[in-house]
């Protein structure tokens, strides 16, 4: 298997992971998650991996400070 089609397997697993705890919070319960959900927790993965992706980004652009 490459790593995309690992990435996209990974990537998967999480958004249905999410997205049946969010389906557990709103509902008190255990229960299939709906499409709204499945997106909720898309989008959510979506913006921390931005955040991920920036702050990786910045610290390798971000001079390094040297301890004599």
């Amino acid at each position: 298997m490459n790593t995309e089609k690992l990435n996209q397997f990974v990537f998967s697993q999480m958004v249905m992971q999410k997205a049946k705890a969010l389906a557990a919070t709103e509902h008190g319960k255990a229960v299939n998650p709906s499409d709204e959900h499945i997106l909720k927790a898309v989008k959510e993965l979506y913006a921390e991996q931005d955040a991920v992706k920036r702050v990786t980004e910045s610290s390798a652009t971000e001079p390094k400070l040297r301890f004599l």
